[in-house]
């Protein structure tokens, strides 16, 4: 989920995310983010935040980025990923 960039000089440009790694895993971060969003408030204000301005599907890949950096964070620290604010399932 990593973006391409385009540099050159002094300008910097980011792409849209790289095809580099594994296809399986960053579908499976996807639909793991689209169930994040729904008990996580906020990932879930971060989604819509961005979603209102670029879109559902770019937001949920930058959802899946935050998921992913949290999930490395856990498995660094040795620790469980917790939920701080928990939105009621329907």
């Amino acid at each position: 989920l990593t973006p391409q960039e385009h540099s050159s000089g002094e300008h910097k440009r980011l792409g849209h995310i790289s095809r580099q790694g594994s296809a399986l895993l960053r579908k499976t971060l996807v639909q793991a983010a689209w169930v994040a969003i729904r008990y996580d408030t906020e990932l879930a204000s971060i989604f819509h935040r961005i979603a209102n301005k670029a879109g559902a599907k770019k937001a949920i890949v930058a959802i899946a980025r935050k998921l992913i950096g949290r999930v490395r964070a856990c498995l660094k620290r040795g620790e469980e990923y917790t939920v701080l604010e928990r939105i009621e399932a329907p």
